[in-house]
């Protein structure tokens, strides 16, 4: 994993070099020389099973397959199904986390791409996605949010 991860970035670099690229700016994407516009090149998520939005799904999935009154409720709240663990599940989809990225953008940062590079985003079930950008707080907490199948916002839960 950590090899691949190194071969991702020189990949990366190698691009932003070829593309006049004067800084590596995140993950996933490269800044060029003239320092206003950037480059995409991977996925909008990050779909890596140790990281961040394994983390997600870590916390998604005590919500999903708890049980009694309280669980209930909270899921009622949160607007998730109950299921499985394995009912919880990363994107890994590109034109998925591409749909989830661009309703969320267009949101809660006015379409303005450059406010957030890359997300978090799981699938719950045949009709919820779990959506966290790491720049949304409610005090201590942050905000994740819960759209539908059709990527329409639903609510936002604390983490």
């Amino acid at each position: 994993m950590f090899c691949s991860a190194l071969i991702q970035k020189a990949a990366i670099a190698a691009l932003g070099v070829a593309l006049g690229a004067t800084a590596l700016t995140d993950r996933d994407a490269v800044k060029s020389s003239s320092g206003d516009a950037f480059v995409s090149v991977s996925s909008r998520c990050d779909t890596t099973s140790d990281g961040w939005a394994a983390a997600l799904r870590d916390h998604v999935i005590p919500i999903v397959t708890a049980n009694g009154t309280r669980a209930d409720r909270l899921r009622a709240t949160s607007q998730l199904p109950s299921g499985l663990a394995s009912d919880v599940r990363i994107v890994t989809n590109d034109s998925v986390c591409t749909a989830a990225y661009n309703a969320h953008i267009a949101r809660d940062y006015a379409g303005d791409t450059t406010a957030i590079k890359s997300i978090a985003l799981i699938q719950v079930g045949a009709t919820r996605y779990v959506l966290e950008d790491g720049r949304r707080r409610a005090g201590e907490w942050e905000l994740l949010d819960v759209y539908d199948a059709s990527f329409r916002y639903l609510v936002s839960i604390t983490r």
